[in-house]
Parts: structure tokens; C-alpha cells; sequence
């Protein structure tokens, strides 16, 4: 058995250099790991750290509710006791309906403890999108808040799996009475604990089954932050139902002993962001692209500056990193990563001098390479599928959940195929141009949205867009540029300007021929532009 089993021992805290690091880097999953055990009880059970804050939310009277981890403990321990006598088993599954709160930080540190599986829906679902994945999990008890929990039950036969319906005003009251005599359960390293359902953009959605090592997995946040330790303090808008939110926003600072700060269940605002930001200081943390671009329309400038930052989800232009650099935070590093496998590309400034708007290098402890349909490994410069080796790697997903022919898609030969379409420099940095089914194919080229996207949304009237190919009888698709634009923005002016920049930017072959513009997206709950959607809409 290996001889460290924490988080905090996964990363190479002293490395100088990407090289270093990548060199030195050794992955120590242990037989016998339970994420609580790890995050939760090794800090509380030292007399250094027991006390000192592992959550702070903002509760609804603007009061900073501290919740230390020694006290965690003995919440999770007494919910862990009370799943128990709800007949929650080991592998059973647990949904948490709720936003970022105390409640459900618990409910999931709970679930792990006992072995149970752990599965944050997000509070944005209802009707079947709701129903659908209680149903599919083969959910056993769900902690929800009162809205949910009503639907719910007014679907009760519907779920013939689902035993109790836990209310989150019924929660604390279900915790007091149970015994806090609850210790981990001796929960295998392989065993599963973490069942999270992707968007779900286009057919049913797909559950990624992760198991207790995830939580291993994601020590690589430290690198995009360039350090991460106990005396950290962290936010991050990002719900706690998405693997970003629970692996880098939960999981991650946990273990590394820092104390994860929220906003409770207000809904993103760039002031009210700001303003919790300057009050409660956070040193480290993750922004979206879509909440930085926010700040910047209203003109945020922080009083305080995070010390370092994450973000990804989509490419970081370099005009938006300047403007973070300037007004939020010291250093901000891009992450890559998907649900069913995060924090696996990424940049770390502190290390290198990347080229623009790229997605960064394989972080340490992985391997990647561009393949092409018959996964034979292309040169660099050429664009390819993305794969990303499996084997001894702890972030990965077990399997989608009851889905044995997507999962047999998903893993061929040792290596993930993410479907991501990606080329790879010289340097050995990676440049993201799309999803499998979002290249655009026009006139015999193959086109990637997202070095198109970037040039669009410099533009100073350009809030959002997204860059599609739509059906033109001549090129097969034509390049068309979607954006919501800024109140009073002449839309025929951003038109030329679109046209002209992208043409002089990004080349003759892939340039924005066509300009659409939309009130509002269509997304997804974790905010992402629905390009289907968008697309089906303008053909």
C-alpha cells in the first residue's frame, strides 16, 4: 500500500519548473480511501487545524456562517448516522437538490463517509429533467430544498426506488437526533461515490460514476494555482453540482486544509460578486470566463486581489486575461477538464510563458495525444481527437452509469476519448477548435469555433456569442457569428467590424461571413451556450 493516502500529498509542492514537476509527479492511490475520512477527519481529528473554519456561507441576513472542521465532522458523522437509519447501504444512491450551503456540503461529506454514492442535481432542474435523473440513478433518499421536494412528491410513483424525500428544513432537526458515533466506512480507493450527469445538450444525459479516488484526482487544482495550503481561503460561484464545483470548488480546497467560502444560494451578480469578494477576501478560487466577461461590462474593480485564480470551461481570450490581471487577481491560470475526467490540460503561469489563448500543457501526473479516426497518433500542428490515458490516473470516471456501450465509446485501448477536437504545437501546448460536432466544415476546410469565438468577443458590443456553421448551398456550411449585443449597439456597424476583424485575424478559408443576433441564449444549467439549440433556431 502506498504510504500517503490525503490529497494534500499528491503534488510536488516545491517543483521549479513544468518539467520538474511532471518528472517528479507520482500518483498515490492507496488500496482502502474515503473521501471524507481524508478531506474532513484528518483535519478535524489534529488539535492544529480542528478549529479553524472548513466552510463559510453567507447565510440569508448577510451573516458569514463559519463551520469549523471538527464541527463538520460531527455533522457528517450525525447525517451519516441518520442516512443509516433511513436504510441508506453502502452504494446506494443519495441526491442533494440544493445550492451552495452548509446543508449541502453535509449531505455529501455524509454520503461518502458511509459509502454510499453521493449525486448533486442542480437546483435549476425541475419537472422530468429532475425526475429523469432520479430515476435513472435509482436514487434511494433525496435532500432537497422545499420547492424541489414538493415536485418531487407530487411524482412520488414515478420513482419506485426512492424511499424518503428529505426536505432541507427538516434536515437540521434529522442531524440533531442521530448519533455522531459514525466513523468512515472502510470504503475501497475503486469503490464509487460520486454519480454526476452531464447537460445533457442533445439526447438523454450520461451519469459519470466517479469513485473515492476522484478526490485524489483533483489535487492537480494546486498546480493551477500555484499553491494551495491551510491558510487559504477560497470561493467560487460555481454550484457545488458540476464536477468543476465539487472536485476543484470542494473536494480540492477541503483536502488541502483551506476554508471554502460561498455566497449561499444568491444567483451570480457581478456587483453583488465584487462586493462579497472585497468583504471576505478570498486568496484563491475559480471564476468562469462567462462571470469574468460580466465584471468587465460593469466595470469591476476589486478592492482586493485574489492572489491567484482558476478558470476554464472555454478559451480565455488574452484582452479578458489583461483585464483580470489588472483588476481581480495577481495570477489567472486555464484549466481543461470534462465530467468525466478534470484538471487533465492546463496553464501554469508561474512555470512558463504559454502562447495565446491555448489550453495549456498535460498538467503532471497525465498523458494526452491528438489522434486521428483511427486513433493513431497525428504530428503536432495537425487537428485530432483529444486522448487522454486512463490507466493509474484517479480522476477518471469508473463508467456512465447503466450505459456499458456509452462507457465502451468512451474507453478504448487504456485511453479516454473526449471528443474534443484539438491540435498541439511544437511546445506541447494544446489549442481547443471545438467539440467533435461543433467543427464547421465549410468549403473542404475544417473549422474550429473557438479561435473565431475569441476574436468576436473582443469586440467591445459583443456580450456573448457563439460561433456555428450553418447549411449554405455553395461552401456546405458557412461561418455565422451569433451575438447578444450591448444596449444600444448599432448592429449593423458590428456587422462589417465582425466581418472585417475576423477576416484579417483568422484567415480568408474561416472567416465570419454571416452575423445573427439574439436576445438571449439558450443554456444549459451550468450556463453553457446550448450550440444546437442555437443552431437548429437559425437554419
Amino acid at each position: 500500500m502506498p504510504p500517503f493516502t490525503h490529497v494534500r500529498d499528491q503534488v510536488v509542492t516545491d517543483a521549479s519548473s513544468w518539467q520538474d514537476a511532471v518528472s517528479r509527479h507520482a500518483w498515490k492511490v492507496p488500496e482502502h480511501y474515503n473521501i471524507t475520512a481524508d478531506i474532513v477527519d484528518s483535519w478535524a481529528l489534529s488539535e492544529e487545524h480542528s478549529d479553524r473554519a472548513a466552510l463559510a456561507v453567507l447565510d440569508e441576513n448577510d451573516h458569514l456562517d463559519e463551520v469549523s472542521f471538527g464541527r463538520l465532522r460531527e455533522l457528517t458523522a450525525r447525517l451519516g448516522t441518520a442516512l443509516g437509519e433511513l436504510g441508506v447501504r453502502r452504494a446506494d444512491v443519495v441526491s442533494i437538490v440544493l445550492t451552495q450551503s452548509i446543508e449541502a456540503a453535509v449531505s455529501q461529506l455524509a454520503a461518502y463517509r458511509i459509502g454510499a454514492i453521493a449525486c448533486p442535481i442542480s437546483h435549476l432542474y425541475a419537472g422530468d429533467a429532475l425526475i429523469w435523473r432520479l430515476q435513472h440513478s435509482q436514487t434511494r433518499v433525496v435532500i432537497a430544498n422545499n420547492e424541489a421536494a414538493a415536485a418531487i412528491a407530487a411524482r412520488r410513483q414515478e420513482l419506485p426506488d426512492l424511499r424518503h424525500i428529505v426536505r432541507v428544513d427538516e434536515l437540521w432537526s434529522l442531524i440533531d437526533r442521530a448519533d455522531a458515533d459514525c466513523s468512515p466506512a472502510n470504503t475501497r480507493a475503486e469503490d464509487p461515490a460520486l454519480l454526476i450527469y452531464t447537460s445533457g445538450t442533445t439526447g438523454n444525459p450520461k451519469g459519470a460514476l466517479h469513485a473515492h479516488r476522484v478526490a485524489l484526482g483533483h489535487a492537480n487544482v494546486s498546480y493551477l494555482l500555484e499553491g494551495i495550503n491551510e491558510t487559504d481561503r477560497y470561493y467560487s460561484p460555481n454550484d457545488w453540482s458540476w464536477i468543476a464545483g465539487v472536485g476543484n470548488g470542494l473536494l480540492a480546497p477541503l483536502g488541502f486544509g483551506a476554508t471554502v467560502l460561498s455566497m449561499g444560494s444568491r444567483p451570480f451578480d457581478p456587483h453583488a460578486t465584487a462586493d462579497f469578494i472585497d468583504t471576505y477576501r478570498p486568496s484563491v478560487g475559480y471564476l468562469p470566463v462567462s462571470g469574468m466577461r460580466q465584471m468587465r461590462h460593469v466595470g469591476t474593480r476589486l478592492t482586493h486581489r485574489y492572489r491567484a485564480i482558476l478558470t476554464g470551461g472555454e478559451t480565455l481570450s488574452d484582452d479578458l486575461r489583461d483585464w483580470c490581471l489588472a483588476n481581480v487577481t495577481d495570477t489567472i491560470n486555464n484549466g481543461f477538464g470534462q465530467t468525466e475526467g478534470n484538471d487533465t490540460l492546463g496553464v501554469v503561469s508561474g512555470w512558463e510563458n504559454p502562447p495565446p489563448e491555448t489550453v495549456g500543457r498535460v498538467l503532471p501526473g497525465h498523458e494526452a495525444i491528438v489522434s486521428d479516426a483511427e486513433d493513431a497518433e497525428l504530428p503536432d500542428g495537425t487537428e485530432g481527437q483529444l486522448l487522454l490515458r486512463e490507466h493509474g490516473r484517479p480522476v477518471f470516471l469508473l463508467e456512465y452509469f447503466k450505459n456499458p456501450e456509452a462507457t465502451a465509446e468512451l474507453k478504448k485501448a487504456g485511453w479516454i476519448h473526449t471528443g474534443d477536437t484539438v491540435s498541439r504545437d511544437e511546445r506541447g501546448y494544446f489549442h481547443f477548435a471545438g467539440r467533435g460536432d461543433d467543427v464547421i466544415k465549410s468549403s473542404g476546410y475544417r473549422i474550429g469555433p473557438s479561435e473565431i469565438e475569441t476574436v468576436v468577443d473582443a469586440h467591445p458590443d459583443v456580450l456573448e456569442c457563439v460561433v456555428i456553421g450553418l447549411p449554405d448551398p455553395d461552401r456546405g456550411q458557412v461561418v455565422t457569428a451569433v451575438v447578444r449585443l450591448a444596449p444600444g449597439a448599432d448592429e449593423a456597424l458590428v456587422r462589417e467590424q465582425l466581418i472585417a476583424s475576423t477576416r484579417a485575424k483568422i484567415g480568408k478559408h474561416a472567416y465570419v461571413r454571416r452575423v445573427e443576433v439574439i436576445d438571449e441564449f439558450p443554456k444549459t444549467v451550468t450556463g453553457k451556450p446550448q450550440r444546437a439549440v442555437v443552431r437548429q433556431h437559425f437554419s
